[in-house]
């Protein structure tokens, strides 16, 4: 079976370790030396059969490779975006003192968030 593999540590990629499925899996990584590795569950079409190159599983490979890089973007694009305060429309009205507000009263806090 094929296999592959990535590890934790340096976010390097194995692809395609011919391997047994008796086999125990690989740890140690080749670019780092730690014992990082672990093991990438695929499936689908691309588990059996060997080559075949559709949208999803390219996606899927260079998401895994690139990891590091879309999450550094994503970083910078959610630190740019202030996060803006959602206005409070309503007063601080309790259920109870809206109970006993007139329909008119009631009315005017819907709109304009006043007692």
């Amino acid at each position: 079976m094929l296999y592959d593999y990535e590890c934790d540590n340096c976010n390097h990629l194995l692809e395609d370790v011919q391997q047994s499925v008796k086999d125990d899996p690989l740890v140690n990584c080749p670019s780092c030396g730690e014992d990082a590795l672990t093991r990438v569950i695929t499936g689908g079409a691309y588990a059996f059969v060997k080559g075949t190159n559709t949208i999803g599983g390219l996606a899927d490979k260079n998401a895994i490779k690139n990891k590091s890089k879309i999450n550094e973007i994503q970083a910078m694009k959610s630190e740019s975006k202030p996060k803006s305060e959602k206005p409070r429309y309503h007063g601080d009205a309790t259920n109870r003192e809206i109970s006993k507000m007139t329909v008119q009263q009631k009315n005017n806090y819907i709109m304009r968030g006043k007692k």
